[in-house]
């Protein structure tokens, strides 16, 4: 009986001190494992943050740019319509063959203004 007293208490000891370190494994590990995931996520988000700030102000800093872009195209086009109606007020053929909606006619009557206009363009 001695001897299963004595294995009893060796047990108990032993159960104790695993129990103890249980006990000391999760006072430290679960706050040091919550604390570590917090600081994760702060990064993730400054880092997130930090991304689109920075499109933000890549976008910010295009669009004078592409304003400008976009009235020089403009006026470019517009130019061409100036140059259109100008050859076409000025030639009765040529309104005649829009009105009637005559394609040869407009090919024959608008294939000198086209080469001119091309030719300007190349050179």
């Amino acid at each position: 009986m001695e001897k299963f007293s004595k294995m009893a208490k060796s047990v108990e000891k032993k159960h104790t001190f695993y129990a103890k370190l249980i006990n000391l494994r999760v006072r430290i590990l679960v706050p040091l494992s919550l604390s570590l995931i917090c600081i994760l996520g702060v990064f993730v988000f400054s880092i997130y943050k930090y991304y689109h700030k920075n499109i933000a102000d890549c976008i910010e800093d295009a669009i004078p740019s592409v304003h400008n872009l976009m009235l020089s195209d403009i006026e470019g086009d517009a130019g061409l319509m100036k140059g259109v109606l100008e050859a076409l007020k000025g030639n009765k053929k040529l309104q005649r063959a829009l009105r009637n909606k005559d394609r040869r006619a407009l090919l024959r009557h608008t294939m000198p203004l086209f080469n001119t206009k091309l030719h300007s363009y190349i050179n």
